[in-house]
């Protein structure tokens, strides 16, 4: 499951990053690159997090995301929250006895 979350939070981040891009030229403005580089930045470190299991690029995913939602909070930075939402819920440890060997002083087995 945690890696579909951060799958799914980079694919977002991708997504919001596509969108900031039509709204801004929208506006007849151009889109900041800094912006649409941490955003991206964002995205591959999530990736790297999937695909490596890789904490600190998980938590430094999650800050850049942050950061990005809170720049970009004039504009359509509260899209950018799912992302955020999912990553920070992949980081919580799993919790459950899921393919744990069963307890000796269980009576039922």
């Amino acid at each position: 499951m945690r890696r579909v979350l951060l799958w799914a939070s980079a694919a977002w981040t991708l997504g919001y990053a596509a969108v900031y891009v039509a709204v801004v030229e929208g506006q007849d403005g151009g889109p900041a690159i800094w912006y649409l580089v941490l955003l991206i930045v964002a995205a591959v470190l999530l990736a790297g997090a999937a695909l490596r299991q890789i904490r600190v690029a998980h938590v430094a995913a999650l800050v850049v995301l942050l950061a990005c939602t809170v720049l970009g909070l004039l504009s359509v930075g509260l899209l950018l929250l799912p992302a955020a939402a999912a990553s920070a819920v992949a980081l919580v440890p799993p919790t459950g006895r899921r393919g744990a060997p069963p307890r000796t002083d269980d009576p039922l087995h």
